[in-house]
C-alpha cells in the first residue's frame, strides 16, 4: 500500500508535466537534444543539480516535516499517504538523481515518460520495500554520518562534466558566439544559486524575502540570456568571408557592400554584431538595398587581412566600411555601432 501511494503520487507529478509539456509543443517548443533551447536548460538543470549536492542551496527541507501527519494514521490509509507525502519529502532531495531521467522522460512519448515515472517511484519504494521484506537488513545498514555529505559533493562532479558536454553540444550547434552567451548564463545561474543559498534560506523575514527576490531576478535574467543564445542571430546567413579578388569583383560591378573587420577575441566587435548588425531593422535594410555583407575574419593571424587594415591606415578591428556602390568613395564608420549610425550611413547607398 505504501508504494501503491508513492506510485500514485509520481503518476501525478508525471500527468502534470506532460501536460505542460504538450502546452510548450503547441507553440512549437521542441523538447529533444537537437534544439539548443533543450540543450541549455538541460545544462541549467545540471548546474543547478550539482550545487545542490555540493550543499550551495538546499531544496524541501520543510517538506519533511509533513510525515509526521501521515504517522498519525493507521491501517492502509496510513500507509497509502506515508507513501505520498515520502514522496513529497523525498522529491526535492532526490531531485539531483532524477533530473536527468525527468528530462529524458519529457523527451519521448506520453506513454514512454509514464514508464520511466513509474520506474522511478517503484526506485524510491525499493529501500522500503526491501526493509518490510527482510527486516533483519535494517541491523546492517551504515550509520549516518559525514560521511553522507562527501558522498553527496562527489556525486556532484559527475553533475558538472554532463554540463560541460552539454556546452559543448551547444557550440555545436549555435557556434562559438553564442555557446560564450550560455556560459554566462550559467555564471548567472551560479550566482542566484548561491545569493538564494546564502540569504534565502534565512530564518529572518526580511532577509529571506529579499534574497528570495534577488536570487528570482538574477535566475530570470540568466534564463533569458540563455534563450537568447539558443536563437540564430539575425541575417548571420548573409555574410560572404572576404577576399581580396571579391572585394575587387564587387567594385568593378559597381555594387554596393560592407566590410567587417572583425575577431571572434574582440569584444567591442561582438557587442557591434548583436547591438547594431544583428538588429532587424539593419538587417532589413541591407536586404532592401541589396548590400553585399564581407566578413574579414581576424580571429587567426592572415597577412590577407592585415594588409587590407592597413589599407585604411588601421592596425586592428573592429572596423566597418561601406561602399555605397557605382565608385563612390568608401565611408568608415565609427568603431563603436549603434542601429542608427548603421542606417544614417546606409542613406548613402546608390
Amino acid at each position: 500500500v505504501f508504494t501503491i501511494g508513492v506510485l500514485v503520487s509520481f503518476w501525478a507529478m508525471s500527468g502534470l508535466l506532460l501536460v505542460v509539456r504538450s502546452a510548450g509543443q503547441e507553440v512549437g517548443w521542441g523538447y529533444h537534444l537537437q534544439n539548443p533551447v533543450m540543450i541549455g536548460l538541460l545544462a541549467i538543470l545540471f548546474l543547478l543539480i550539482s550545487l545542490n549536492l555540493f550543499g550551495v542551496f538546499e531544496v524541501g527541507e520543510n517538506l519533511t516535516q509533513l510525515s509526521g501527519v501521515a504517522e498519525k494514521k493507521e491501517g492502509f490509509a496510513g500507509s497509502f499517504w506515508s507513501g505520498v507525502l515520502t514522496t513529497l519529502a523525498a522529491t526535492p532531495c532526490t531531485a539531483p538523481f532524477m533530473g536527468g531521467a525527468v528530462g529524458f522522460a519529457l523527451s519521448q512519448p506520453w506513454w514512454v515518460a509514464l514508464l520511466i515515472f513509474s520506474f522511478l517511484a517503484l526506485g524510491v519504494a525499493a529501500p522500503y520495500m526491501t526493509l518490510t521484506l527482510f527486516p533483519a537488513l535494517l541491523e546492517k545498514l551504515p550509520a549516518p554520518g559525514a560521511w553522507m555529505v562527501t558522498f553527496k559533493q562527489v556525486l556532484a562532479f559527475p553533475m558538472l562534466l554532463a554540463v560541460v558536454w552539454l556546452v559543448w553540444v551547444f557550440g555545436s550547434q549555435t557556434g562559438n558566439d553564442r555557446m560564450g552567451l550560455l556560459l554566462i548564463s550559467l555564471l548567472g545561474v551560479g550566482f542566484a544559486g548561491w545569493i538564494y543559498g546564502r540569504w534565502g534560506t534565512s530564518f529572518e523575514a526580511t532577509e529571506k524575502t529579499m534574497g528570495s527576490l534577488a536570487a528570482a531576478a538574477f535566475m530570470i535574467l540568466s534564463l533569458y540570456t540563455a534563450y537568447g543564445a539558443s536563437q540564430d542571430p539575425l541575417g548571420e546567413d548573409l555574410w560572404q568571408p572576404y577576399s581580396p579578388e571579391l572585394v575587387a569583383q564587387l567594385k568593378s560591378e559597381g555594387k554596393p557592400f560592407f566590410l567587417d573587420f572583425t575577431a571572434d577575441w574582440c569584444t567591442s566587435c561582438k557587442a557591434n554584431e548583436l547591438v547594431a548588425l544583428s538588429n532587424s531593422d539593419v538587417v532589413n535594410k541591407f536586404q532592401e538595398l541589396d548590400v553585399v555583407l564581407v566578413k574579414a575574419d581576424w580571429t587567426k593571424q592572415d597577412p590577407v587581412i592585415t594588409k587590407a587594415l592597413a589599407e585604411f591606415n588601421r592596425a586592428g578591428v573592429p572596423l566597418y566600411v561601406l561602399y555605397p556602390g557605382q565608385g563612390a568613395e568608401p565611408t568608415v564608420l565609427p568603431e563603436v555601432l549603434f542601429p542608427g549610425t548603421v542606417l544614417e550611413a546606409l542613406d548613402k547607398v546608390k
